[in-house]
């Protein structure tokens, strides 16, 4: 998903998980890793969630219980999710916008077989969304596609912004 020559994936502390898990009643259907890459650590999260339902209560079960997670370490995110639901969706429901994330959606028309919508899709950290890429890729598996997001972070290409502060008059 994620490839650099110095990273490092570190499991999440047995504690932290089951605070996440037992925010509700419901059985986690997600899984998550803490990703190092140099000095910084990105949370990675994967669920997926139940079938042609939209925002029903087991599907805001799951969002509750990556909310605990995404709490508890206070650090960027990327969460990749067959939702099962269409972006415009998952947006009206305020929880983006309740984990500062941003939409990371594929510009494809479908991502899975015999749909007409986007079902599969991520939900990052604005501080991580101008840095990421996320595009189709062909696998061997049915009936959704494969996604595969980039973080792009070369200094050349990474921008930002500098006080100058001018040399003292002599």
């Amino acid at each position: 998903i994620l490839a650099a020559k110095y990273m490092f994936c570190m499991p999440i502390d047995n504690v932290v998980f089951e605070n996440a898990c037992n925010a509700n009643d419901s059985v986690p259907r997600f899984a998550a890793s803490e990703i190092r890459y140099g000095n910084m650590s990105v949370l990675l999260i994967v669920a997926y969630f139940w079938c042609s339902e939209g925002l029903s209560p087991r599907n805001w079960s799951i969002l509750q219980q990556i909310s605990m997670l995404v709490r508890q370490f206070k650090i960027p995110y990327i969460l990749f999710a067959d939702f099962n639901m269409d972006p415009s969706s998952l947006m009206a429901s305020g929880w983006v916008d309740e984990h500062a994330g941003a939409l990371l959606v594929p510009t494809v028309v479908t991502t899975c077989k015999g749909s007409h919508s986007v079902l599969d899709f991520c939900v990052v950290s604005k501080s991580l969304f101008n840095f990421l890429s996320i595009e189709a890729v062909a696998v061997p598996w049915a009936p959704h596609i494969g996604l595969k997001v980039v973080l792009s972070m070369a200094p050349t290409a990474t921008m930002v912004r500098r006080l100058v502060e001018p040399l003292p008059l002599q």
